[in-house]
């Protein structure tokens, strides 16, 4: 198990937010992948 803290797991978060704005419509897989990651990344946050 890798611990993680806050201010990386935030940075990381926004990296990928900032990523899923600049990608077009046509690169789904992409899409549904860096969604996945937020939202299981925001879910670790939530524990």
């Amino acid at each position: 198990m890798t611990l993680i803290s806050y201010d990386s797991l935030m940075a990381e978060i926004d990296k990928a937010e900032l990523l899923l704005g600049k990608l077009p419509y046509w690169k789904i897989s992409e899409r549904l992948r860096l969604e996945l990651r937020v939202k299981q990344m925001k879910g670790l946050l939530n524990q």
